[in-house]
C-alpha cells in the first residue's frame, strides 16, 4: 500500500503541486492580460506561392470594452489590402475576400465581414504589379465584460494566376486555391466597465450622517474618471460638485456627507434624492441615489416582498408599513446589468426596463417586470416606499435572469463581487505554499500538522477574499 503522506514529503511532489496551485489561481487572468504569447499585437502579413502579400489591421492597439452599461466595446476599425508580386508573367485577377474577428480561446468567429460569403470588388477584375489594393473598410462593435484579446484574420478565395507550364507544360490561367489567410492583427479589448454601489447602508440617510460609495474604474487610455455629486433640481441653492478624480483600473471608497437642510418636506420624493454618479471623460457611465431623511425613525417600512414568476415576466408584490406619515405608494426601477446595483446612465435607454415608475397604494402594491423583447441577461429591480412627507424605505434589490426570454429569479444584487487581482492572487499562492509546507516541515504528529496548516491556510484565503470584495478599501 502506497503511504500518501511520505508520497507527498517528496520534493518533487511539493513543487508540482505548488506548481498546479498556481496555475489554477492564475487561471482568472489568463483572458486579463499579459499572457499572449501565440497573438501578437502588431500588424502581420505573410506572402503564398502565388506572389500575394496581404495585411490587415485594427485601427488600435488597445479598445475599451464594455463602454456602456449594454457591454459595448467603443467602435473598432478593420482595413484590409493586397498586392501582387511581379512575375514577368500576366497580372493575376482578385477574388473575393473576408474579414473574420476571433476572441482569444474560441476557435469559431465571433463576428464576419460580410456576414456571407465573400466580398467581391465592384469592378475591380484586375491589379498593378506591386501596388496595394485596399479593400472595404469594417467598424464594429464587441460585447464583453471584462478584458479579452482579439484577432482578425482577412480571409482570400478565388481570383486567377497565370502559369507558364514550366520546362514541359502548357501555359495557362489556372483558379487560386482557396480560401487561405492572407494576413492577420491582434488587439486588446480592455474592460472600460466602471462602477458605483453603495457600501454598507443602502439608505435613505439621515441628515448629519454619511454615505459611502465603492468606486471601481476601468480602461480609459488614461482620461480617467470623476465622482460628481448631483443635488435635486429643486434646489437651486445647490450646485453640482465633483467629489473625487480617479485614474484607471482604481478601486476607492468616497465618502459623502448628508449635509443639514439636505431634506425638504415635499409630496415628491425626488426633492430629496441627491445623484451620485461615476463619470469617465466623455459621459455618464452609471449612478446611484442619496435620499435625505429628518429622521430615520419616521421612513416607512418594507416589511414583505413576494414574487411570482410567470416564465415570460415577474410580478413582485410589496407590503409597507407607516411609521410617521401617510404612504404614497412605491418607485421602481429595473435594469440590465451585471448583476450588481449600479444604476446605468439615464441616457443609456438600451439597459433600461422601467425607470422611475410610480405605483400608488398605502399598504401593498403589486408590479410586473416584462425583460426587452429578444435580449437575454440579468435585470437588477431596485423599489422603495415614500410617504406623503417624500421620505423614502430603505430600497429592496432583486434580480431577474433572462434566457431566450425566460425568466428566472436571480441571486441578490447586494452579494459582494469577487474581483480579482495581484494582491489576492498573491495571498491565495501563499495559502497554498503555507498548506503544503506546514504538512511537510513542522515538527510534530499529523493532527497537530493539519491543525496549524488549516488555520493560517483559511486565514490567508479568508484575507484573499475580503480583499477581492472590498474589505480592507
Amino acid at each position: 500500500m502506497i503511504n500518501i503522506m511520505a508520497f507527498l514529503k517528496k520534493p518533487v511532489v511539493i513543487l508540482a503541486i505548488i506548481v498546479v496551485l498556481l496555475i489554477t489561481v492564475l487561471s482568472p487572468f489568463a483572458t486579463t492580460g499579459g499572457i499572449f504569447d501565440e497573438w501578437n499585437t502588431t500588424g502581420e502579413t505573410e506572402a503564398n506561392e502565388y506572389g500575394i502579400t496581404g495585411a490587415v489591421t485594427f485601427n488600435k492597439a488597445n479598445y475599451i470594452g464594455s463602454w456602456l452599461s449594454n457591454m459595448d466595446s467603443e467602435t473598432m476599425t478593420i482595413q484590409g489590402k493586397l498586392k501582387f508580386t511581379n512575375t514577368g508573367y500576366e497580372l493575376p485577377t482578385v477574388g473575393g475576400w473576408r474579414y473574420l474577428l476571433y476572441q482569444e480561446g474560441n476557435d469559431v468567429p465571433i463576428q464576419k465581414f460580410p456576414s456571407d460569403g465573400y466580398y467581391q470588388p465592384g469592378g475591380q477584375t484586375s491589379v498593378t504589379w506591386d501596388t496595394w489594393i485596399y479593400f472595404e473598410s469594417w467598424s464594429t462593435e464587441v460585447k464583453s465584460d471584462g478584458t479579452i484579446r482579439l484577432k482578425v484574420v482577412m480571409e482570400f478565395e478565388g481570383g486567377a494566376y497565370w502559369d507558364d507550364g514550366g520546362l514541359f507544360g502548357f501555359a495557362e490561367w489556372k483558379d487560386i486555391p482557396g480560401p487561405f489567410s492572407l494576413g492577420w492583427d491582434g488587439a486588446y479589448l480592455k474592460s472600460g466597465r466602471g462602477e458605483i454601489t453603495l457600501s454598507g447602508s443602502q439608505g435613505p440617510f439621515e441628515e448629519g450622517s454619511t454615505a459611502t460609495v465603492t468606486v471601481r474604474t476601468g480602461f480609459t487610455g488614461g482620461a480617467g474618471w470623476f465622482v460628481k455629486l448631483y443635488p435635486p433640481a429643486s434646489r437651486t441653492d445647490l450646485t453640482t460638485t465633483t467629489i473625487a478624480t480617479l485614474g484607471d483600473d482604481v478601486v476607492k471608497n468616497v465618502e459623502i456627507p448628508i449635509k443639514d437642510g439636505y431634506y425638504t418636506e415635499s409630496l415628491n420624493p425626488a426633492d430629496n434624492e441627491f445623484r451620485v454618479e461615476l463619470w469617465n471623460n466623455y459621459f455618464d457611465v452609471g449612478f446611484q441615489q442619496l435620499f435625505a431623511v429628518d429622521s430615520l425613525d419616521r421612513i416607512p417600512i418594507i416589511v414583505d416582498v413576494a414574487e411570482i414568476n410567470n416564465g415570460d415576466s415577474i410580478t413582485y408584490t410589496i407590503t409597507m408599513e407607516a411609521t410617521y406619515a401617510a404612504i404614497q405608494g412605491i418607485k421602481v426601477y429595473a435594469w440590465y446589468s451585471y448583476g450588481g446595483t449600479t444604476m446605468p446612465s439615464t441616457a443609456d435607454t438600451e439597459s433600461w426596463v422601467l425607470y422611475d415608475k410610480t405605483y400608488t397604494g398605502a399598504s401593498t402594491v403589486s408590479f410586473t417586470v416584462y425583460p426587452k423583447s429578444s435580449l437575454d441577461g440579468t435585470i437588477t429591480v431596485k423599489c422603495f416606499a415614500f410617504d406623503v412627507g417624500g421620505r423614502v424605505s430603505e430600497p429592496e434589490y432583486m434580480s431577474i435572469v433572462v434566457e431566450d426570454g425566460k425568466t428566472t429569479p436571480g441571486d441578490d444584487p447586494l452579494t459582494p463581487e469577487m474581483y480579482w487581482s495581484w494582491q489576492v492572487i498573491a495571498l491565495l499562492a501563499l495559502a497554498a505554499i503555507a498548506f503544503i509546507g506546514i504538512i511537510n516541515f513542522l515538527p510534530g504528529d499529523m493532527l497537530r500538522k493539519m491543525s496549524a496548516a488549516l488555520i493560517v491556510a483559511g486565514s490567508l484565503a479568508l484575507l484573499a477574499y475580503g480583499w477581492g470584495i472590498g474589505w480592507f478599501l
